[in-house]
């Protein structure tokens, strides 16, 4: 778990999201830089130059232990929000396949949001993958070398968190916002969301914002289970009480607004604003003084 609670502190979203969808993500590239998985990145337009049948090729790869990362157009998946009658990429896992129905089993998110497994023809395949500049070949590492606990980069990680735009790793966008200060374009985006001023339809169904609420939480239960890990290594000392309130707190929002959601009443959205403001201005304090103790 070294590599995990070493990775995964800083946030990035876009603040122009009545342009186009609200993105909110971690700021690392999970699968390039991760110790443990053997990655390989195929540009489409090569492989296609050179004339391989892509059916033939996953099937091949797939045999020899990897999975298959490619963006798709839902449109070609069952099960999906936007099955038959939307064109929309998104990236899909290719795990199997079924030559006995010539299909491809792929994992990805159905129409309810959760990870599901699914299956498409290798016809519907083709159609779904024509706009795919490339794919990603994935597959665990057998004998990893272990990665060591870097103190210094932890700090620097979580100072970096804090400070947002002093990050080495920032995308020179004016329109992307890091760090804590992301709390405040979730802040503003469901503001929009109650007062129906979001232009883009695809938010009339609170379809985007349920991942973004996921991942923050998500974030906060990381962060937490690091303190946690720290805390056992005799790092640090005592923390973990303090900022398990801010794991709870995340966690209640995400309830709040998956309910709302569910009973579609917005009134109950207003609550969750209080409770993020709240939030920033607590995780601030806590992760300040868990700074000072990993330099002490």
């Amino acid at each position: 778990m070294n590599w995990v609670y070493s990775n995964y502190f800083q946030l990035y979203c876009n603040s122009n999201f009545n342009e186009q969808n609200l993105f909110y993500d971690y700021l690392i590239d999970t699968v390039k830089v991760n110790p443990y998985v053997d990655y390989q990145l195929i540009e489409k337009n090569t492989f296609d130059s050179l004339g391989y049948n892509l059916i033939e090729y996953i099937i091949e790869m797939i045999n020899q232990g990897y999975y298959i990362m490619i963006k798709m157009d839902m449109y070609y998946i069952t099960n999906r929000f936007a099955s038959n009658h939307l064109h929309y990429y998104h990236n899909e896992l290719i795990s199997g396949y079924d030559m006995q129905t010539g299909n491809f089993l792929i994992y990805g998110f159905g129409k309810k949001g959760k990870l599901t497994l699914s299956s498409i023809d290798f016809g519907s395949f083709i159609k779904s993958t024509r706009r795919s500049p490339n794919f990603t070949l994935l597959k665990s590492i057998e004998h990893p070398q272990d990665y060591e606990f870097d103190i210094k980069l932890i700090i620097k990680e979580i100072a970096e968190y804090l400070n947002y735009n002093k990050s080495e790793n920032i995308l020179y966008d004016t329109n992307v916002v890091y760090g804590v200060n992301t709390y405040d374009i979730i802040i503003k985006f469901i503001k929009d969301y109650l007062s129906d001023s979001l232009n883009n339809s695809i938010y009339s169904s609170f379809f985007r914002i349920r991942k973004q609420i996921y991942v923050l939480w998500e974030h906060k239960k990381i962060m937490l289970d690091r303190i946690l890990f720290y805390e056992k290594l005799g790092i640090i000392k005592n923390i973990s009480h303090s900022y398990l309130e801010i794991e709870s707190t995340a966690r209640m929002v995400l309830h709040l607004l998956l309910k709302s959601d569910m009973v579609k009443d917005k009134t109950v959205f207003s609550k969750s604003i209080n409770a993020l403001i709240e939030l920033k201005s607590k995780e601030i304090k806590i992760l300040n003084v868990l700074l000072f103790n990993l330099k002490s």
